[in-house]
């Protein structure tokens, strides 16, 4: 469940820098399902709320990523390339 999760990621190592890192790779993922979700749905309304969901989690990644970014003391664009979108 989440909470068990949430539970075996808190740990006295467990940081801003980790939490962060577990949020963008929890939105990769979740991004990544809804895209796949979208992909089989006949109904385009249906098809419309994944993708729409999918853009909004793209957009909250996108968020998480800077916020990163600004934790980590990276002041360039480049450097997250070099650090975040492996």
């Amino acid at each position: 469940s989440w909470m068990s999760t949430i539970s075996r990621m808190i740990s006295e190592d467990f940081n801003e820098q980790k939490a962060m890192e577990a949020a963008m790779d929890r939105e990769k993922k979740l991004e990544e399902a809804l895209l796949e979700l979208a992909a089989v749905v006949d109904d385009v309304q249906i098809k419309a709320v994944y993708e729409l969901n999918a853009r909004e989690t793209h957009n909250h990644y996108l968020l998480v990523e800077a916020e990163y970014a600004r934790l980590m003391g990276m002041v360039d664009e480049s450097d997250m390339d070099t650090y975040v979108r492996e």
